[in-house]
Parts: structure tokens; sequence; C-alpha cells
């Protein structure tokens, strides 16, 4: 009995490691500049193994206006483009984009760009919207093919732990409730 349950703790360890993690952790300070003037401070945290070298932060075509990047990463290091909402075509979401313009400047695990400060005019009532949208693409391809997708928070939180991690940790729990069981008997 002891043998199966470490077993099945170990199996459902193994099997939790191959669960996939959010890839990009982004948090976000929401400040009012004045009026209906905002701005968003972001967090931008790489969460897995593969470098991000080109990523997307989306802002809603009707509660969104006059985007500007107060603040970024270097120039020399990143591409960044902000596009207006409704710039081409009604309806049509504005964001922010950043492209690491050599593999060498791309966010490696645990890296972060701190200071991402985007400022807009707000179009609806109230605060804006806690939530964005944020992508991720695969550098290699020309035309944008996203590879993880999030959303953002609009407070400053503590970065969440991936489903890795909590896997792992209810693997781990698994492991040594067998083995506290293995030594009653």
């Amino acid at each position: 009995m002891t043998f199966r349950l470490i077993v099945l703790a170990l199996t459902l360890n193994i099997l939790g490691s191959f669960q996939t993690a959010q890839a990009l952790l982004i948090n976000a300070s929401l400040s009012n500049i004045s009026g209906n003037t905002w701005q968003y401070n972001y967090t931008v945290t790489n969460d897995s193994a593969t470098d991000i070298e080109w990523f997307a932060i989306y802002f809603d075509d009707l509660n969104y206006d006059n985007l500007a990047l107060v603040s970024g990463p270097s120039s020399i290091e990143w591409d960044i483009i902000v596009e207006q909402p409704g710039a081409f075509f009604s309806g049509e979401d504005g964001y922010i984009d950043l492209l690491a313009w050599d593999p060498s400047f791309a966010l490696g695990f645990g890296e972060t760009i701190s200071n991402l400060i985007v400022s807009f005019d707000f179009a609806g009532t109230g605060e804006p919207p806690g939530a964005q949208t944020a992508e991720v693409y695969d550098p290699t391809q020309i035309d944008p093919v996203v590879i993880d997708s999030t959303s953002t928070p609009a407070t400053v939180n503590q970065a969440p732990v991936s489903g890795i991690s909590w896997l792992f940790m209810l693997g781990m729990l698994g492991t040594l409730r067998a083995a506290k069981c293995a030594r009653k008997f």
C-alpha cells in the first residue's frame, strides 16, 4: 500500500510538471494624472523557460484614446510601437508592442521589465477597467503568431504562483503524506 501511494504521488508530480505555465506575468499600477488622463506603470516578468522576444499589451477601442509611451526599456534593445485604438479600423484595439532587436536582448526566465509606463485618455466613466489582454508572439514569424495570452491586473500584486508550482507542491505534499503513512506501518 505504501509503495502505491509513493508511486501515485511521484506520478502526479511528474504529470504536473508537463502542464504549461503562464509565460508572461504583468502587473500594473493605475494612476490618475488629471481629469480623464491616466497611466499604467507595468512590471513585466517572464515566468517561462522560453525567452520572450515579442509581446503586446492591448487597449480596448471603446475605453482608451491617445496612448503614449512615457517610459520603457532601452530603445537600443527593444523596438516599441504604440498603435492608437481605431487607427486603421473602427473598433480596432490599440496596443503597445515590444520586440527585442536581437535575441540576446530577450526577456529570459525570471527577468523583468520595470517602469513600462503608458499614458492614455480614458473615454469611459469612473476608473479604467482593471484587466487588459496581453499576448506573446513567436518572433520567427513575420505575421504575429500567438504563443501565449494573458490578462493584466490593474493593481500591483505579488506575482501569482504558476500552475507548475502548484502541482509540484501538491505532489510534494502527497509524497510527504505517503512517507508519513509508511512510517506508521
